[in-house]
């Protein structure tokens, strides 16, 4: 059985899990942005989108590249590690929140990799 997901377009990104249930998520990263958009419109308030767990498995760096381009100015992240990692490479520059918090013995963590945490 091919467990390779189809080839995808540039403005999708697929996000398989595999183990007892085969399973894959095809990502419309133009619909990611879309949706950023309807959002905020709707809501009439500006969008935190929350890019925590690997984006839900759908891939953080390439939705929090979406994001940043549709106009989020800040993201949210579960732990310091998720933004470490969104911070490699000088990818993503917008403010990270880390929604868990930080215990004290972190604080230099949080400061090196320009984190915020609640």
């Amino acid at each position: 059985m091919n467990t390779e997901p189809a080839a995808l377009s540039d403005s999708r990104i697929a996000a398989t899990a595999l183990g007892a249930r085969r399973t894959a998520a095809f990502i419309d990263l133009d619909a990611l942005a879309h949706n950023f958009h309807a959002i905020g419109k709707a809501s009439g308030k500006e969008v935190l989108p929350i890019v925590k767990a690997d984006a839900y498995g759908h891939g953080a760096a390439e939705s929090a590249r979406t994001l940043v381009a549709a106009g989020a100015r800040v993201l949210g992240v579960a732990a310091p590690e998720e933004g470490e990692a969104l911070r490699r490479g000088g990818a993503i520059r917008v403010p990270l929140i880390v929604l868990s918090g930080a215990a004290p013995w972190a604080a230099e963590r949080l400061i090196a990799a320009d984190l915020e945490a609640v």
